[in-house]
């Protein structure tokens, strides 16, 4: 049995957790295909604590295999005490917060920021980035906690940090050609106007940051030294790829999102580890067979339990240069 428990107030404000269901209704027919056979709950908990207690109580939730979510904290702490004492795997789909996992039994379906942190430093090392950085970030708690974490880590490794700020207006960054990378993790396009600015000031330093924080207005002289942390990446122009939107469209009459496929990838995954082995399901990160057809950049889980350990660090218009 696996179980998703959606913090749904209304389809419009929350389409992009339909959309994860909807890719995991379709991995479900996938797993059927392979004679491996899921029952599928979801609940609505509305980010309340009573409801949440209430559905916990029920007796039929003990006997889940799984459960994906909740999606917020504030029903978080409830749901993993109770999974815990019961034994259920819970995974969270969409967060970086390695608070969350609470035991062994607890993953994070993305990486944490710590992992995107050393994963980062690992690439830039290889690249042989002078030491010192500058980092920016934007308005959201979500931002200023991965470029804190990010920074804790850069000193440990030995870096000089030149500059540490949130990100207001231009005129305020401390850049210089001396300055071996600068990171930024934000929304609102500030991967672009730093990149801007880099451009009109002929500076030519490494530009690293969440996808989150660029769009595609960056400016084509400066991409030679820009990467982005992906951790969503897929290659839109592979054939398994390109024909699964086919086949997508030909069901929804829309094409895939990047939620839609989250949803598909890890009903995929773990349904498989599942059928396998059981509530030994660890035992399948060791093995390849479970991520065969996966639409995005898939899962490694073999250095780590508890959250993904796969970073795809792409170059701008250039494809994937580490993962």
């Amino acid at each position: 049995n696996l179980n998703q428990i959606l913090d749904a107030k209304n389809i419009k404000t929350n389409k992009y957790i339909f959309d994860f269901y909807d890719g995991m209704l379709l991995a479900r027919d996938k797993l059927i295909n392979e004679k491996i056979f899921v029952n599928l709950y979801t609940f609505d908990i509305e980010r309340n604590e009573n409801n949440i207690s209430n559905l916990l109580n029920s007796q039929n939730i003990k006997n889940l295999d799984l459960a994906i979510g909740p999606l917020y904290l504030e029903t978080n702490e409830i749901a993993s005490n109770f999974f815990n004492k019961n034994q259920i795997t819970q995974i969270h789909p969409f967060s970086n917060n390695l608070s969350l996992v609470k035991n062994n039994q607890t993953h994070l379906a993305q990486p944490s920021f710590e992992t995107q942190s050393l994963k980062i430093i690992d690439f830039l090392q290889s690249q042989n980035q002078i030491k010192t950085a500058a980092v920016y970030f934007g308005q959201s708690k979500k931002d200023s906690t991965f470029a804190y974490i990010y920074r804790d880590y850069l000193l440990n490794a030995g870096y000089s940090i030149v500059d540490f700020n949130k990100f207001t207006k231009l005129e305020t960054l401390k850049i210089n050609q001396k300055i071996g990378h600068i990171f930024v993790v934000g929304s609102d396009g500030i991967g672009n106007k730093i990149a801007n600015y880099l451009e009109q000031k002929k500076i030519l330093n490494c530009l690293i940051g969440s996808s989150a924080s660029f769009d595609k207005t960056i400016p084509t002289n400066s991409t030679k030294n820009i990467y982005i942390v992906s951790n969503d990446y897929f290659e839109s122009n592979n054939e398994f790829i390109v024909e699964f939107k086919k086949e997508y469209f030909a069901k929804r009459n829309t094409l895939p999102n990047i939620y839609m496929m989250q949803g598909y990838d890890l009903m995929l995954f773990f349904g498989r580890a599942y059928a396998k082995f059981g509530k030994n399901y660890q035992l399948a990160f060791e093995t390849q067979t479970i991520s065969n057809g996966l639409l995005l950049s898939g899962y490694n889980f073999k250095t780590s339990k508890i959250d993904n350990q796969l970073v795809p660090i792409i170059k701008y218009n250039g494809g994937i240069v580490y993962k």
